[in-house]
């Protein structure tokens, strides 16, 4: 088994699966202090052609996100029913987070008076608390209609027993191709370099402790780098490769004696990049 990204390998597990089908989990998370919505508009999987389905995906929220029991009141809250109009078949998926019980494969769906059982689309799902679990089920006829109400109301989920258990997302998806599409992501930055500090955290008779500190935090797309060399008085004293890396904390004692210039240069793995460097004055009373 073998996975790539953008064309490069960057995993591989020698075994060979013995099952025939299979389901694909994909998750985005964005750089920590840039959150935001992630859309992914094409997935591509290697194996043998298929028919291409055409697809329309219109969001839709429930009038509760929390899932009711089978006979609990619902609140007058409904979606409206113009993506169904006039559609030959549609389905409604929903990913549901499941509380401490319930029956995952009883979940239905209610849209005005039509209730529509929903069923796990993968198998081998967990039903553990805090899981979450994608269900789908296909529109009955009365609904797709020309004819009859502007509004499905109420739009819940039910669930026997459901004890907590939440909505995620609901969508309906119909036959037909979108007529506009997502627009190109914004060009990622270039490669930054970590932010380096240098700074002397400690004395003693005949050597000091210098620490290096790389900070890759701030960046969205982080330049790697070779390593650093430390000069003292000009002169090399240290060298710490570091193959790839992109940030830490560097602890490095010298043996001084005495006034000195100290300086740490960082090496970016790129030797046409711009390097930085840190200076620092080491007086001895």
């Amino acid at each position: 088994m073998k996975v790539f990204q953008d064309g490069l390998q960057i995993a591989v597990l020698p075994v060979v699966p013995k099952w025939r089908e299979a389901s694909v989990l994909i998750g985005v998370t964005p750089p920590p202090g840039y959150p935001g919505r992630v859309e992914i508009d094409t997935v591509g999987i290697s194996g043998s052609r298929g028919p291409e389905a055409e697809a329309i995906d219109t969001s839709v929220v429930a009038g509760t996100l929390r899932v009711l029991d089978p006979e609990e009141a619902a609140p007058g809250i409904g979606v409206a029913r113009t993506p169904l109009r006039g559609v030959p078949s549609a389905r409604l998926r929903t990913t549901v987070r499941l509380g401490s019980g319930g029956d995952p494969n009883a979940v239905v769906a209610q849209l005005g008076s039509a209730k529509v059982p929903l069923r796990p689309v993968v198998s081998g799902w967990s039903a553990a608390e805090g899981a979450e679990l994608t269900l789908a089920g296909d529109l009955p006829a009365e609904l797709l209609g020309t004819t009859g109400p502007d509004a499905l109301t109420p739009f819940v989920l039910r669930m026997p027993g459901a004890a907590q258990a939440e909505v995620v997302e609901s969508y309906f998806e119909v036959p037909g191709r979108p007529e506009t599409k997502l627009a190109l992501a914004p060009p990622e930055p270039p490669p930054v370099l970590p932010v380096m500090t240098a700074e002397i955290t400690a004395k003693g008779p005949n050597d000091v402790t210098l620490a290096i500190t790389l900070d890759a935090a701030h960046a969205r797309s982080v330049a790697p780098i070779a390593g650093y060399e430390v000069y003292v008085d000009n002169s090399l004293a240290a060298t710490m490769p570091i193959p790839g890396g992109i940030g830490g904390r560097h602890e490095l004692t010298l043996v001084l004696t005495g006034p000195h210039n100290v300086e740490v240069r960082l090496r970016p793995e790129d030797p046409g990049r711009q390097t930085d460097s840190v200076w620092l004055e080491l007086g001895r009373g």
